[in-house]
């Protein structure tokens, strides 16, 4: 999702810090679903990134480690 409108009023949706939680790897299909039939809202089923500033940026560059491999991914956020 690149942007939207009513995120803080969704009670499925929560906000954390960076530096709260570990994200962990995509799970099978059929594991997401049974997360899903639990309903269980602590369990995390995907992930996103909210960014604040003065400025619409035209891009973001996101810097990442996995399985200790360094990544960086550069997103164009403009409206197309």
């Amino acid at each position: 999702m690149i942007a939207g409108g009513g995120l803080d009023e969704d009670r499925y949706i929560t906000f954390h810090k960076l530096s709260e939680l570990e994200i962990q790897p995509v799970l099978p299909l059929d594991e997401q679903r049974k997360l899903y039939q639990k309903g269980d809202k602590k369990i995390i089923k995907h992930y996103g990134l909210r960014v604040f500033g003065n400025e619409v940026p035209k891009t973001l560059n996101i810097k990442y480690t996995y399985l200790g491999i360094p990544y960086s991914l550069e997103v164009d956020v403009t409206e197309s």
